[in-house]
């Protein structure tokens, strides 16, 4: 009998390649610039008739983000780009974007207005220094040392992209160390003893009763879902989103502290911290949570009406009345 050892090695072998071929990968990073490696300085014109660079000196750090006007995902792109100095107060950076000079003025302005990008948006005349660079992919996003060398290179995020940008430059600055970053890069999955699914399913039920105003049933949702997977921004932030909109800002608040933990650009968070903002001008009185039975207030005393005294003048006028005409 014939050995088909032979015959299924190569087979196998074909199989494997081609099984990591068709494996998806990583997005690219600048194939001209790898991290470390300085960034072009060139001066391009802007939207608004002056000059800008990708990255200046002076500042603690430079983002940048290549952009197309009409892609939605680009639109997203620029909107967690403008977030990102009040994200970082207390650092100095140079945010800009770059877009092809293919596209015309209106759209572009259409697309900045949309996203809140309110930095320099430097042209690219026939997408020269996007291919200088060596990106790929729109959007792309980089983000330089002050010295001018690329730091980080960021692929499109649908999920997360402000907070993924936050922690490369809080680890860029010292501020996250290699184990933090890892955490917000491979957030965990459902805790031991938890169930990420059902959490998400009680998430999301419980959204739709807080857009119906169920608010207590809302918050059962929420609590369900804290039980299931504590580490799941999901949970935290709808219950901040509950008590808000109930108007206990203060049990908001709590919550608030663990979501913005897990995650600071959560739709529910934002949409907590909007109805109970820090520094509000007048304090909202701290409600109970829904469902909970509310004490009875002490009805204040009554004071009796002080009888009004009678005018010197009325009593004269009384008098003169009662005196018969002569």
């Amino acid at each position: 009998m014939r050995s088909t050892t032979r015959f299924f090695a190569p087979v196998g072998l074909l199989t494997l390649l081609l099984g990591a071929l068709l494996l998806p990968r990583p997005a690219p990073a600048f194939y001209n610039v790898k991290a470390g490696d300085p960034v072009p300085a060139d001066a391009l014109p802007t939207l608004t008739g002056d000059e800008a660079r990708l990255w200046v000196e002076g500042v603690d750090a430079s983002v940048f983000v290549f952009f197309k006007p009409d892609q939605p995902n680009s639109v997203t792109a620029l909107e967690a780009v403008a977030k990102l100095p009040e994200a970082m107060s207390g650092k100095k950076l140079h945010i800009v974007a770059v877009v092809s000079t293919t596209y015309e003025e209106e759209q572009i302005e259409t697309a900045l207005a949309k996203a809140g990008f309110e930095g320099p948006v430097m042209f690219d005349l026939d997408d020269e220094f996007y291919g200088k660079l060596g990106a790929v992919l729109t959007p792309a996003i980089g983000i330089t040392s002050s010295e001018g060398k690329l730091v980080h290179y960021q692929a499109f995020h649908q999920l997360n992209l402000g907070r993924i940008l936050q922690a490369h430059l809080q680890h860029h600055f010292g501020e996250l160390d290699d184990e933090g970053l890892k955490r917000v890069l491979e957030p965990p999955k459902a805790t031991q003893g938890g169930d990420g699914a059902i959490a998400r399913r009680r998430v999301n039920m419980g959204r739709m009763l807080l857009m119906a105003k169920k608010l207590e049933k809302a918050l059962k949702m929420a609590d369900e879902a804290i039980e299931k997977d504590p580490e799941f921004v999901g949970g935290h932030a709808l219950r901040a989103a509950v008590l808000a909109a109930g108007e206990n800002c203060k049990g908001a608040r709590a919550s608030l502290k663990k979501a913005v933990a897990l995650d600071p650009e959560h739709e529910l968070v934002l949409q907590a911290q909007e109805a109970c903002p820090e520094k509000a001008g007048g304090k909202k009185e701290a409600k109970a949570e829904p469902g909970a039975k509310a004490e009875p207030r002490a009805k204040p005393e009554e004071k009796p009406e002080a009888k009004a005294e009678e005018k010197p003048e009325a009593k004269a006028e009384e008098k003169a009345e009662e005196k018969p005409a002569e």
